[in-house]
């Protein structure tokens, strides 16, 4: 995540290192010695330095060793790499904010450092400089060239992740050694349950559904499991269950009710017929639930788009149904939902070309997920507006 002072994450500085985003002549270590870069090394997605295996040129020496990368030179220490032997080989400690002391490894080298902002070139660097406008994405000020074209390639690549994001997180609910349909049936519930918790409650309610799934004796009863089901919950316990802030309708004890509801529909629709109708089935079970225990129309559009259709392409992916999956993506791809302002607003605010997406989903994405989390390194427009 970004930091709370608005700072970019230190992904963004590993992108930089790698596809070199920065001014290669007369780059000198803080002691003075001429640095070329021969090989930025292979970035490292497990534990220890960053990269891997690089080859740099020190002085009149050619190095072959590790890099770690950090915002902060302190950051060495506050990650405690002084105390860790994987960092034994690091050649190179680049970072943009100097600090108060030198890196030392846990055999007792200093590594060469390289304060990395002063070779960072504009645009780029005034990007980085930056403090977040309130309200605004993090590279407004710096998008006078970009054109509507790539806004919306990079809205329509949002759109398509945010799809892939769910189905994936479904995925992650998906028990293993069960089968299909059991297993299918437990993922959907949970991540149904999860997405009813709205911001507030979304951990409570995932584990109610968890307790929910492992029980064999709820009654069948639409009413006497909805009683069931917020007896469990113990609802009125406020150390479990976040009250505060709540507007009625998505109050703990509102949201339990409707995805009890929902859940007793979901396990009474056969499985046959989640294969043979699909999405349709969505709304044969929602015509089944009784008013008093019904989403709202907003909700009920973020279940059926964000947890159903994703589900939908994962059993079509798990049963090698391409009919299946095409159905889910094509409506998805269609959908036109009601975002709240929240989400709008930055766009609007930024002065960017959003309403063509102001019903699609990869808006959420692209906030939440590109500019709050300062991931600018993989979007279109960040890439156009360092290079304008």
């Amino acid at each position: 995540m970004a930091g709370s002072d608005g700072r970019y994450r230190e992904t963004l500085l590993q992108w930089i290192w790698e596809v070199q985003q920065f001014e290669h002549r007369d780059l000198k270590t803080t002691c003075g010695e001429q640095l070329q870069i021969e090989d930025p090394g292979l970035i490292n997605h497990g534990e220890g330095p960053d990269f891997l295996h690089s080859r740099l040129k020190i002085g009149s020496l050619v190095w072959h060793g590790d890099v770690e990368i950090h915002i902060a030179e302190n950051e060495w220490f506050s990650h405690n790499h002084h105390l860790d032997n994987q960092f034994e080989g690091v050649v190179l400690h680049v970072y943009l904010q100097r600090g108060k002391r030198p890196a030392t490894t846990a055999d007792g080298h200093t590594p060469y450092a390289l304060d990395l902002m002063g070779s960072i070139r504009d645009p780029l660097y005034q990007l980085l400089l930056q403090k977040q406008q309130s309200g605004k994405l993090p590279c407004t000020g710096n998008l006078t060239a970009i054109s509507e074209e790539v806004f919306h390639r990079q809205l329509e690549r949002a759109h398509r992740e945010y799809f892939e994001y769910k189905a994936e997180h479904l995925l992650n609910e998906y028990p293993s050694g069960k089968p299909v349909s059991d297993a299918w049936l437990t993922a959907l519930i949970t991540v149904m349950y999860e997405t009813l918790g709205v911001a507030g409650n979304r951990s409570p309610m995932k584990h109610l559904a968890g307790r929910l799934l492992d029980m064999n004796s709820l009654p069948a009863d639409p009413e006497k499991f909805i009683d069931a089901v917020v007896d469990i919950a113990g609802v009125q316990n406020r150390s479990t269950w976040n009250h505060t802030g709540m507007r009625p309708a998505s109050r703990p004890a509102n949201r339990i009710r409707q995805a009890a509801a929902l859940h007793l529909e979901v396990l009474q629709t056969p499985f046959r017929e989640y294969l043979k109708r699909g999405a349709s089935t969505w709304d044969e079970l929602i015509s089944r639930v009784s008013p008093q225990n019904l989403p709202g129309l907003q909700m009920q559009h973020i279940l059926f788009a964000t947890v159903f259709l994703p589900a939908l392409y994962l059993l079509g992916d798990l049963l090698f149904s391409n009919k299946l999956k095409n159905e889910a993506l094509t409506l998805w791809q269609n959908s036109n939902a009601r975002l709240p302002a929240e989400i709008l607003k930055p766009f609007r605010k930024s002065g960017l070309p959003y309403q063509k997406f102001r019903g699609k989903y990869g808006l959420v994405h692209q906030l939440k997920r590109y500019c709050r989390n300062r991931n600018c390194h993989r979007c279109e427009l960040f890439k156009i507006s360092i290079q304008s």
